[in-house]
């Protein structure tokens, strides 16, 4: 169908289209510096340690990061106006804080380190602490620009920053290919965005430390950073699985591997933070809720199956053929967009039932520790995988039975169930078949 000019601008000026398109873009640029880094000359070894140190920081700081953001979007629509023009610094201010006093911790405590693997980083504790430092504040950016509605900023905070890591990248690999210089740049590139930040973003806000503030949003946002604890524990536990039963040259294999399929994370998750404040305000959104996840379905799924067919090839063709392994791996991680697709998060979230989403992430974190575990031992790298797939497919069934049962909500009223379970059916045949025929377990059994 040809997409008329009119719709196109439509496009363009919807926030949440806008936001959605930011994170993609933010994923595509994620896989391009990683295909770059893999192709120069870098070393196995630099590489496999550059990406644990990523996921050193991630770990980290991903969960009360995310945690905050979240509860500034759920919170946002529920100040007063005044309050609201303090609330962005106030947020800033408390992400701040907690990643000062993380660096520091590390930096008086650099044994903390070698929980994350065999792999000595007490070296690069330096380097995780700025960066640490840099990166916590810096989604706030295009999180204020959701919330005012700031699209046109948006979409060119989008391109300047993506471009802007992508061309250093490629300038490292082509001049000097050296761990210390793609690590400056990771540095260099946060400092930037976290300049911008303060000077453009926050500027016309009203500076103010408001104690009763803080207080107010700290409890509000306590059980949000719970949830993130239980959800950002997922990649965790896998990370710390490969870092302690693999070599360190596995990891890369294993994190360019243990991804969902492209878009489908980044289009479901920011889709969810952009209908709260909707849902917030009138339930009677779920219909655009059920509209936009059914639209994502009828487009994600069938790529999915595309991808799971194609990306042996895929793999070998990009990054090489020790990476063929990551190609089965990424087709088990394909299966959660079965869940994935599934958003009765949103509702709970735009409800404040924070209780239910923390207690669902618990049984999820239990869950796939124990399969994890259980599976590895069995299967593998696959069977680690595939423990992550089954746990967070409990934590959404038990949500969706919530929703039914307290919320009067059923799955059919923000999906269209017929569509998907034909496409999951589609999708796990697919997989099934692919998986059946793979000439490369055997050396990860």
């Amino acid at each position: 169908m040809k997409l008329s000019i009119p719709a196109l601008k439509i496009n363009l000026n919807d926030i949440v289209f806008q936001y959605q398109y930011h994170q993609v873009v933010r994923y595509i640029v994620s896989f391009l510096v990683s295909v770059i880094m893999v192709r120069s000359a870098l070393p196995t070894v630099d590489l496999g340690t550059y990406e644990l140190l990523i996921f050193v920081v991630i770990s980290i700081s991903g969960f009360w990061s995310n945690g905050i953001k979240n509860a500034f979007i759920s919170y946002y629509n529920h100040p007063d106006e005044i309050s609201n023009r303090n609330l962005p610094w106030t947020v800033f201010l408390i992400l701040s804080g907690i990643a000062g006093l993380l660096s520091m911790m590390l930096i008086i405590f650099p044994g903390i380190l070698s929980f994350f693997g065999t792999v000595n980083l007490e070296k690069y504790v330096p380097v995780i602490g700025v960066y640490l430092f840099f990166i916590a504040g810096i989604p706030l950016t295009e999180t204020i620009f959701l919330l005012e509605k700031k699209s046109n900023l948006l979409w060119q905070y989008t391109y300047w920053s993506q471009s802007g890591i992508i061309i250093l990248s490629v300038l490292a690999a082509l001049f000097r290919p050296e761990l210390d210089v793609f690590i400056f740049i990771l540095i260099f590139w946060a400092f930037i965005r976290w300049c911008y930040l303060i000077l453009f973003v926050l500027r016309p806000y009203k500076f103010c430390f408001d104690y009763k503030q803080f207080y107010v949003f700290g409890i509000f946002a306590v059980p949000l950073i719970l949830n993130m604890i239980t959800g950002s524990a997922m990649d965790m536990i896998d990370g710390l699985f490969i870092a302690h039963y693999f070599e360190p040259d596995f990891f890369p294999v294993f994190r360019y591997g243990a991804r969902e399929m492209p878009l489908a994370s980044l289009l479901f998750s920011s889709l969810s933070l952009a209908m709260i404040p909707l849902l917030t305000e009138d339930m009677k959104h779920i219909s655009i809720l059920k509209e936009k996840t059914t639209r994502h379905l009828h487009l994600l799924a069938p790529l999915s199956i595309l991808l799971m067919i194609a990306a042996p090839y895929l793999f070998t063709l990009v990054y090489g053929t020790e990476y063929k392994v990551s190609a089965f791996i990424f087709n088990i991680y394909l299966l959660i967009m079965v869940s994935r697709v599934m958003l009765p998060q949103t509702i709970c979230l735009a409800k404040h039932q924070h209780s239910i989403i923390v207690w669902s992430g618990i049984t999820e974190v239990l869950a796939n520790i124990i399969l994890s575990y259980w599976w590895l031992r069995y299967w593998g790298v696959y069977g680690l995988a595939a423990g992550t797939i089954v746990a967070y497919a409990i934590q959404k069934a038990i949500l969706i039975i919530y929703n039914n049962k307290v919320n009067g909500i059923s799955i059919a009223q923000y999906i269209d169930l017929k569509a998907y379970l034909i496409y999951t059916f589609l999708l796990i045949l697919t997989f099934i078949a692919t998986f059946i025929f793979n000439d490369s377990l055997i050396g990860y059994l």
